[in-house]
């Protein structure tokens, strides 16, 4: 089994821990499932939420500091035959919207392997002025988290501004009933969700710079929205508040694009390759786990309490 650990759990975790003692827990947690023959993935985009918050004067610095070095030291392991580190990790959506529709490598993905090589360099023996070295580094994935955030923003805008004669106003849909009314039939039905994953199959397509859809384009889309129904239903939710006329929308800083985020560390959750084992996602977020029951794989979510309680900690 291979557990998947989500940022606010690690954030969690190491705000009860000195910087000193981050080490030490990490080996206790992978002694622990050594002993239940399971193990833990790197999340990139865990890891990218924690290093946006390194930037000085940043008021979680400290928190995510222990938090970036828990995750790593806790994902990372040493093949003793040879001689090396290794570790399992998922990248962003980008890249495994790739593999899965076309099993190969985005263009994102080298971009992506920075980023575990800047997440070695800032941990490197749990030294926190690392952060001050890097300092471009952390303020571009920083900057990269807004701007997929505010592309989907700009989706949602352009949507509210095509109802409404050219005119955006979050509150069209809330304060007009019909309006109201087919897009919550829409969402009930399944039909947001669908074109969810039609959206993101063309996105693969775009990533990938193919223009021709393939043979088996039809069936595959279908695959896909049963594959990844989780986090489709989770999308689903924070567009939902598109519904509501929730104007906080229009500041991509708010605490529910975070959402987009979750999403993305579903899809690692959910992207099995030939002869993955069983994957787990350890997480406190009720709507992820409300997501996953209803797409039916409850099971594979559990809190960090129960995790703990499955390792015997």
């Amino acid at each position: 089994m291979e557990f998947i650990l989500d940022t606010n759990v690690y954030r969690n975790v190491a705000r009860r821990l000195k910087l000193a003692e981050i080490p030490i827990y990490a080996k206790k947690l992978k002694q622990a499932e050594d002993k239940t023959k399971s193990s833990s993935a790197l999340s990139i985009v865990v890891a990218m939420e924690l290093i946006q918050h390194l930037q000085k004067g940043d008021p979680f610095r400290d928190e995510c500091y222990k938090a970036l070095c828990l995750q790593t030291l806790h994902t990372r392991r040493y093949n003793f035959s040879k001689r090396s580190i290794t570790g399992s990790f998922y990248p962003p959506m980008n890249v495994i919207l790739a593999q899965y529709f076309f099993k190969d490598n985005s263009k994102y993905f080298p971009l992506y392997m920075k980023v575990l090589e800047l997440v070695l360099e800032l941990t490197k023996n749990q030294d926190i002025t690392n952060c001050d070295a890097n300092t471009t580094y952390i303020a571009t994935i920083k900057n990269q988290i807004l701007f997929e955030k505010n592309g989907f923003k700009d989706n949602v805008e352009n949507f509210l501004i095509s109802l409404n004669s050219d005119t955006l106003d979050w509150k069209y849909i809330r304060n007009n009933k019909e309006e109201r009314r087919k897009f919550f039939d829409k969402i009930q039905s399944g039909h947001i969700a669908n074109l969810l994953g039609v959206s993101l199959m063309q996105r693969a397509y775009q990533v990938m710079e193919i223009e021709e859809l393939a043979p088996d384009a039809e069936a595959k889309i279908e695959q896909f929205i049963n594959d990844f129904k989780a986090a489709l239903i989770m999308n689903v939710k924070l567009i939902e508040q598109v519904g509501h006329g929730t104007e906080k929308l229009k500041d991509v800083t708010d605490p529910r694009w975070n959402t987009l985020n979750d999403v993305q560390i579903l899809f690692g959750l959910l992207y099995y390759k030939n002869g993955d084992d069983k994957k787990v996602l350890i997480t406190e977020e009720k709507k992820i786990k409300e997501a996953c029951d209803a797409a039916g794989i409850g099971d594979r979510v559990l809190t960090i309490a129960e995790y703990l309680a499955t390792l015997g900690i």
